[in-house]
C-alpha cells in the first residue's frame, strides 16, 4: 500500500497488485472502477476545452477586426488560425500537458475528473515519458482528430480498457492510471463551467461581430 496522496497530493490512497506474466492487473482506490473509459474521454476533452477556448477566442477577435480593414484578410486570419491549431497540438497541448502530469501527476481535464498518472513504481512521470504518452495517445487513441478513423482508434482503445484493463499507450509506457470518486457536485460543476464557456464564446462572438457592423 503507498499514499500517492504524498506524490501527488490530493489523491487517496491506492493499491495495485500486479501478475507480468499474464499481463493482469487489480486497482482498487475506495472502491471506485478504474476501468472508466467515459472519465477519460471526457477528460481528454476538457483539455481541448481549456486550450482551445482561448485559440477560438483569439481567432474570433483578429478575423473580425481584420475583416474591417479587408474581408480578405479575414480569411487569411482563419487558415492561419487552423494551421495555429496545428501548431497547438504539437507545439503546445503536448508539452502543456506532459508538463502538468510531470509535476502535479495530471492535466487540467483530469484534475477536473479526479485522474491521475503515474509510473507502476508510484513515481510520477518524468517530462518526456509524459510527452511520449501524450503524443502516443493522441495517435493512438484519437487519430489525430481524423474523421472516422479516430472513431476506430477510440473503440479500440475502449475495447482495450474494457478486456485488459489498460490502454495500449499505457501498456508500453508501464503507467497506471488511476480514478478517484467525482462527486455529484463537482460533475454539476464540470457540466456548468462548459456551458458557461460555450455562452461566452457565442456572447464574445455576437458582440465583435455587432462591432464589425456599428
Amino acid at each position: 500500500m503507498t499514499d500517492f496522496g504524498n506524490v501527488y497530493g490530493g489523491a487517496a490512497q491506492y493499491s495495485a497488485s500486479t501478475n507480468v506474466s499474464l499481463g493482469v492487473k487489480s486497482h482498487s482506490i475506495e472502491g471506485v472502477s478504474q476501468q472508466r473509459p467515459w472519465i477519460r474521454f471526457f477528460a481528454s476533452g476538457l483539455n481541448l476545452v481549456v486550450y482551445f477556448t482561448v485559440i477560438e477566442l483569439l481567432m474570433t477577435a483578429s478575423a473580425t477586426t481584420l475583416a474591417v480593414i479587408n474581408p480578405l484578410l479575414s480569411l487569411v486570419a482563419l487558415m492561419l488560425g487552423i494551421l495555429a491549431i496545428l501548431a497547438v497540438i504539437l507545439g503546445g497541448y503536448i508539452p502543456l500537458n506532459a508538463y502538468c502530469l510531470s509535476t502535479i501527476g495530471s492535466t487540467p481535464g483530469k484534475w477536473l475528473l479526479k485522474t491521475w498518472v503515474y509510473n507502476k513504481s508510484g513515481e510520477k512521470l518524468s517530462f518526456k515519458q509524459a510527452a511520449i504518452r501524450e503524443l502516443r495517445c493522441l495517435l493512438k487513441g484519437h487519430a489525430l482528430g481524423v474523421p472516422v478513423v479516430n472513431i476506430v482508434t477510440m473503440f479500440i482503445s475502449y475495447r482495450d480498457l474494457n478486456e485488459h484493463g489498460e490502454t495500449s499507450w499505457d501498456a508500453k509506457g508501464q503507467h497506471v492510471v488511476v480514478h478517484e470518486a467525482i462527486g455529484s457536485k463537482r460533475a454539476w460543476c464540470i457540466v456548468g463551467g462548459v456551458i458557461g464557456v460555450n455562452i461566452m464564446l457565442e456572447l464574445t462572438k455576437i458582440y465583435l461581430q455587432g462591432a464589425l457592423h456599428r
